[in-house]
């Protein structure tokens, strides 16, 4: 699918909204349903990521892997996003499939918190290319 400028701009927002509604998902279901905010978090990663490969022009990804690699092609191998920042979303992206597919996963608060805290930092990240954009 080909987007124009304007579309582009478009469901770069909508992800981005996204984004920050699965960030606030998962801060306020942490301590009753952390496996949950496991995942809440990544998601929150990973819109936003797509909404900066749509505002480059990058449609189509919508499976983990797809985006991932595009996004460390166009962002982290050329230095515009940091590698530690994106290592996060991989390291998240673990504790995800974890929470999803094992059901003896148990979390502590502070590993909750701590990837509550690292999507916002991603999140935050995107949101500054965006601008300069």
């Amino acid at each position: 699918m080909t987007l124009n400028e304007t579309e582009r701009q478009q469901m770069s927002k909508l992800y981005i909204t996204k984004a920050h509604e699965s960030l606030r998902a998962a801060k306020t279901i942490k301590n009753e349903f952390p496996d949950i905010s496991i995942s809440r978090s990544y998601y929150s990663m990973f819109y936003a990521a797509q909404a900066l490969l749509i505002l480059e022009g990058v449609t189509g990804l919508h499976r983990h892997e797809g985006v991932n690699v595009k996004f460390s092609q166009l962002f982290v191998k050329t230095g515009e996003f940091p590698k530690d920042v994106f290592r996060m979303m991989g390291n998240l992206e673990q504790f995800r499939y974890k929470a999803y597919y094992d059901p003896s996963a148990s979390f502590t608060a502070e590993e909750v918190e701590k990837h509550i805290n690292n999507a916002k930092i991603f999140v935050d990240n995107i949101e500054k290319m965006i601008l300069r954009r």
